[in-house]
């Protein structure tokens, strides 16, 4: 990908634009995986994810825990292991959830698949 992107790259330094459809899409893919693939993103990824279980949680509420930890978790819990689920859940910044980065690369691809066919503006009709 780099490569492709760099061949690209030098036609425009040499002074060619605008580019072709052939050489936007590298260029594109290679741009889109820029912006998706630093710990900014997995931040913004376990940020969300953890907001979300919070609000999942807090929806379905206290008396409902140990069935959510059932169906989201595949265990039972007893009645304190749900109070701490509760409560972790519950917290202002939501659960500790960590991202792990095979999610993290299959976040990439699909969110550089989204954003590619915008690349300079050829995102169809």
């Amino acid at each position: 990908m780099e490569g492709d992107a760099a061949s690209v790259l030098r036609v425009i330094e040499d002074g060619a634009w605008p580019l072709s459809g052939e050489q936007r899409a590298p260029l594109g893919t290679f741009m889109a995986m820029q912006a998706v693939r630093g710990p900014d993103h997995r931040r913004s990824m376990q940020y969300i994810a953890a907001q979300m279980t919070r609000l999942e949680v807090e929806i379905t509420g206290r008396e409902n825990v140990k069935q959510w930890v059932k169906a989201h978790c595949g265990m039972e819990v007893d009645d304190d292991e749900a109070d701490v689920v509760w409560q972790e859940a519950t917290r202002p910044g939501g659960p500790p959830i960590t991202i792990a980065p095979a999610e993290h690369i299959g976040q990439m691809l699909y969110s550089a698949a989204g954003i590619v066919p915008h690349s300079f503006g050829d995102h169809g009709p």
